[in-house]
């Protein structure tokens, strides 16, 4: 690859998901979503969540970025875990088009036949499963069928960048027509592809671009900065934040839950416990003015809880 410019970014997203068939009838070229100004403070909440229901908006992105490779070839495969919601989409997306798709899964708590594990089991039990004990799972990639392309697990590689990218030029197009200039852009990490697409796309479309505060949900911070560095993007101002509170990944607290039941009367806005509503804690620490926070969504994960 060589170093992107501005025009060559911009076309390569668009690219990526034209006549994705998840944009079919909405006249886009690539997802957008709105911004939606907070009641309670003077920030912006840019709604990635109303891109799709059940999987988070940035999913949503990657996978319109990844429709082509869905679309030219009959047989796919990837692994994950077994309530993964990356895969849980792949699975869905793959149904629709019809095609093959092989799932090696992490061995783990067999499903319960309640709450997100009824969603996971119907769908992915549509494919070929293959569970994996964790003693094997480290050349679990060995396994994969040569006649199948091979997604990574959680879409974090090429196939996925360009659609993760739209976000960035998404906000970009967005904070321009509406002459916004906010200083942070507040946004939580998993895997941390969205992040890193986020942080390599506003640095390389924009001349002075927002600083991304990146809450790491999962992860640490060495890893993240380590990949973080590529010859082909220019890297955005960042700074990276654990969680307030229930800084374990996945788990939650009283805390947790009262702000989701805050933003809910207040904002009528839901968010979920693994993700959202640690980044608008985090956020609340600080309270910048005209702030951007990118809710990513995904009713599956509200699944579970009381």
């Amino acid at each position: 690859m060589h170093r992107f410019h501005h025009s060559d970014l911009v076309e390569q997203i668009k690219a990526a998901s034209r006549e994705s068939p998840l944009l079919y009838g909405t006249g886009q070229d690539f997802p957008k979503s709105r911004l939606q100004k907070l009641r309670t403070s003077q920030a912006w909440l840019k709604r990635d969540d109303e891109l799709s229901f059940m999987i988070s908006g940035p999913k949503f992105r990657k996978l319109c970025g990844m429709s082509k490779i869905l679309e030219a070839n009959e047989r796919l495969a990837s692994w994950g875990s077994s309530r993964s919601a990356f895969l849980f989409a792949l699975a869905g997306q793959a149904k629709t088009l019809g095609k093959t798709l092989d799932l090696f899964l992490l061995e783990s708590t067999p499903w319960q036949n309640k709450g997100a594990d009824k969603l996971y089991r119907a769908v992915f039990e549509e494919h070929r499963l293959t569970f994996v004990p964790r003693h094997e799972w480290a050349n679990v990639k060995d396994r994969m069928p040569a006649d199948a392309r091979v997604i990574p697990e959680g879409g974090v590689g090429e196939e996925a960048l360009f659609g993760a990218m739209s976000l960035g030029l998404d906000l970009a197009e967005q904070l321009e027509r509406l002459n916004l200039k906010p200083k942070k852009v507040w946004i939580d990490a998993g895997t941390g592809l969205t992040a890193k697409a986020l942080i390599w796309s506003l640095g390389t479309l924009m001349p002075d671009p927002p600083e991304v505060q990146v809450v790491l949900c999962a992860g640490d911070e060495k890893t993240f900065a380590e990949s973080l560095i590529t010859e082909h993007y220019i890297i955005a101002p960042y700074k990276l934040h654990r969680p307030p509170t229930a800084r374990s990944y996945g788990s939650t607290n009283q805390t947790i839950f009262k702000t989701i039941d805050r933003y809910l009367k207040d904002e009528t806005v839901l968010l979920d416990p693994i993700y959202t509503a640690k980044l608008l804690l985090s956020y609340e620490q600080e309270k910048g003015e005209g702030d951007i926070i990118i809710h990513s969504g995904g009713v599956l994960n509200n699944f579970g809880f009381d």
